[in-house]
């Protein structure tokens, strides 16, 4: 069962858009309530303050605060995969697909600072693991990419499934640490570290060329925490020195997968 498909969702609104339109209110509201007052500090009762709606009919749509986020996080993850998808579906040579798709996983975050920053300041152990739980969706879709790219020759590396969970891992310790200084994030200085050290890591010493992007790279804009645009931008820089493409792809079944269910609501 996943954060989309609630026990009792039927019994919420007359009709689908009607719930759907109540459940995105009340993600609005939890995004803009966490941003705030912080994830930890934050209740129910504040949420539905804001929403301008009665506690039970929360709990319609959520068992806790907890879900609430996590529903926020797995709806960041869902446009991710949309963007990644696509660019892997593009059939780009593997290197030039590989700078697109580091890129677009920085641009995205930058995109979400807000919900990262909420995230990433939170103390709640059970938001985090609900969190980590749509990671993997992305982890899956990185690790079977590079994997594929290493059984078609184009990187060389020993172990590509962790080589690939490892290049996610790396690139969210970074966000991470960029995304909660106090200084906005750079874009551009953030992409030329990472495909540099992605190069070095599956075998290509050369140095990375940055994929254009639909917009220049800046600092990180402020809160943009709704589900992203597929980009568009296609990369044609240094195709003479990067063979093989990936061909038609189908994402792992793990890119897919729901969010398992959460547990039993906790006290706010």
């Amino acid at each position: 069962m996943t954060t989309h498909d609630h026990p009792r969702r039927a019994a919420a609104g007359t009709g689908r858009g009607t719930t759907h339109y109540r459940r995105a209110e009340i993600l609005e509201s939890g995004l803009a309530v966490f941003g705030a007052l912080g994830f930890d500090e934050a209740t129910v009762e504040d949420i539905t303050r804001r929403a301008g709606i009665a506690k039970g009919t929360f709990y319609l749509y959520f068992d806790s605060k907890d879900h609430v986020l996590g529903a926020l996080w797995q709806r960041s993850v869902d446009a991710l995969l949309v963007r990644a998808e696509a660019i892997l579906g593009d059939g780009a040579p593997w290197w030039d697909t590989l700078d697109r798709l580091l890129a677009g996983i920085i641009d995205h975050a930058l995109e979400h600072t807000v919900l990262r920053r909420i995230v990433y300041r939170s103390a709640n152990a059970r938001a985090l693991r609900i969190c980590r739980a749509s990671d993997e969706r992305v982890i899956a879709v990185l690790a079977a990419f590079v994997t594929r790219g290493a059984q078609d020759g184009a990187f060389r590396t020993t172990h590509p499934h962790w080589a690939g969970r490892m290049l996610y891992r790396a690139i969210d310790a970074l966000l991470r640490d960029q995304i909660s200084a106090p200084a906005p994030a750079d874009a551009q200085p953030l992409v030329r570290s990472v495909l540099e050290s992605a190069h070095r890591t599956l075998g290509d010493a050369r140095p990375a060329s940055p994929p254009p992007h639909p917009h220049p790279l800046r600092k990180a804009p402020p809160c943009l925490d709704s589900p992203s645009p597929t980009s568009t931008s296609a990369s044609a820089t240094s195709t003479a020195r990067r063979s093989g493409t990936p061909g038609s792809w189908t994402p792992p079944a793990s890119s897919t997968a729901p969010m398992p269910n959460t547990a039993s609501p906790t006290a706010t």
